[in-house]
C-alpha cells in the first residue's frame, strides 16, 4: 500500500504557515518569525530525507534492518533524553535504550496483530475475487 501527499495539500500547509509568520512579523517579532521560518524549512528537509529513507527500508522489507532501525531510534531517543535531563549520555545510553525498547514492545505487538489481521483480510478478499 502506497500513500502519497498531494502537492495541493502540501501547498495548503505552507499557505497556512504563512498566517502565524505574518502575524509575528507584523507584531515586530522578527527574530521569532525568522526562527519559525527556519524551523519550517528544516522540518520539510528532515521529512523529505526520512521519507526517502523509510521508502528504502520498506522496499527492502528486511526484518534485521527493521529491528536495527528501531534500536537506532531508541538509542538516539535515549541519548537525547539523557542530555536534556543533564544525565551522563553514554553511561545512561544502555539503560535508557532498554527502557524505551521495553516500552515500545506492547505497541509493536499491537501493530503486528493489527497488521497481520489486515493483511489476512486483504489476502482473503483477493482469493475470493479470483
Amino acid at each position: 500500500m502506497t500513500s502519497t501527499v498531494a502537492w495541493s495539500d502540501l501547498a495548503f500547509f505552507y499557505f497556512i504557515a504563512i498566517i502565524p509568520l505574518s502575524l509575528l512579523w507584523s507584531m515586530g517579532l522578527k527574530d521569532l518569525s525568522r526562527d519559525l521560518a527556519i524551523s519550517i524549512v528544516r522540518m520539510s528537509i528532515q521529512l523529505l530525507v526520512i521519507g526517502f529513507y523509510l521508502q528504502t527500508v520498506f522496499d527492502l522489507d528486511n526484518l534485521a534492518l527493521n529491528i536495527l532501525w528501531l534500536v537506532a531510534m531508541a538509542l538516539i531517543a535515549a541519548i537525547t533524553s539523557a542530555g536534556r535531563a543533564e544525565m551522563p549520555r553514554l553511561k545512561s545510553a544502555i539503560p535508557l535504550t532498554s527502557a524505551i525498547l521495553i516500552a515500545m514492545l506492547p505497541v509493536l505487538l499491537m501493530f503486528i496483530v493489527v497488521l497481520s489481521r489486515t493483511q489476512a483480510a486483504h489476502e482473503k478478499r483477493e482469493s475470493v475475487s479470483r
